[in-house]
């Protein structure tokens, strides 16, 4: 009923690792709603420090975070095999996986009550949208989230990764900053993030819960932390244990405080986020903060 699919011995290569996204989205076509693939790559390929911090970026907004290769020392996949910034880098991903059990548990749940995968393709909620089917790297990661990760070198003009990606009508946080994008009826955007972030959207009114864990435990915690997005009605949260609720059709614009946080830096939304006017047709980038985040967008042409 829930099987596990794993996508071959893949090779350390950047083609590789463009290839994963799609692979795993599109699995969920013939009901492989858990895709797995060895996360920066099995064997033979080449050593790349940049190219393993982007595999496991997407390893961490995949059904499967494994980390697998050939018993050779040069390919081996924990942090501490790779230099700085790179090591740092990994370890933080691999602790946002492991706090954002809460919201992998309620997709799960999802998953065996609705029969809706975990991760899907962009087309899957826009079926009559061309522009959908145009990003096939880009995916949904749960009811909440929208992910264009990056697989390619990034420019060394500016030492920045480059995606191309679609975002369908409506509001758009990112998960990271709060930087906040509008979208009037559907565009395609190049986004561009540093080595140690990759796009990750949340759409307006997203919830999604996240545990504060110190170790290596996945337990019912007695308190979370919710990372709340203004701007539309939010639902989804599931209850503890066999406690099956939802916060269902609560508005993100009441008057709720929604905290998000990614290492040490704290980005508050607040309920009124859009109540400026700045949420406006025809807007570009209308508002978002980047912290300490190199973050630089631009409209694609044409």
């Amino acid at each position: 009923r829930y099987p596990v699919g794993f996508s071959g011995d893949t090779y350390m290569t950047w083609d590789a690792l463009n290839f994963q996204p799609y692979f795993t989205a599109t699995a969920t076509n013939i009901g492989y709603t858990a895709w797995s693939h060895d996360i920066g790559g099995h064997m033979r390929g080449y050593r790349d420090d940049e190219m393993q911090v982007r595999w496991l970026q997407l390893g961490v907004f995949s059904p499967i975070n494994r980390l697998h290769s050939s018993d050779s020392e040069f390919s081996g996949k924990e942090p501490w095999c790779y230099t700085e910034p790179a090591q740092s880098i990994m370890k933080h991903w691999l602790r946002l996986r492991h706090n954002l059990f809460p919201y992998l548990y309620t997709m799960n749940y999802l998953t065996h009550s609705r029969l809706l995968p975990l991760v899907q393709p962009m087309y899957y909620t826009h079926p009559k949208c061309q522009a959908a089917y145009e990003v096939p790297n880009q995916f949904w990661f749960g009811t909440e989230l929208m992910v264009a990760p990056i697989t390619s070198p990034q420019d060394p003009s500016i030492l920045m990764g480059k995606v191309t990606a679609w975002l369908p009508k409506g509001d758009w946080f990112d998960f990271f900053t709060g930087m906040h994008y509008y979208s009037h009826r559907g565009r395609k955007m190049n986004l561009y993030r540093s080595l140690n972030t990759i796009p990750v959207l949340a759409k307006a009114g997203a919830i999604v819960p996240m545990a504060q864990y110190e170790d290596n435990r996945l337990v019912n915690a007695d308190t979370m932390e919710v990372a709340v997005f203004p701007g539309a009605v939010a639902h989804g949260i599931s209850g503890r244990g066999g406690d099956k609720r939802h916060i269902d059709g609560r508005s993100a614009q009441d008057d709720v405080t929604g905290t998000t946080a990614v290492g040490t830096e704290l980005h508050r939304l607040f309920h009124d986020s859009l109540g400026d006017g700045s949420a406006q047709s025809g807007c570009d980038i209308v508002r978002g903060n980047a912290g300490d985040h190199a973050v630089f967008d631009m409209l694609q042409k044409g």
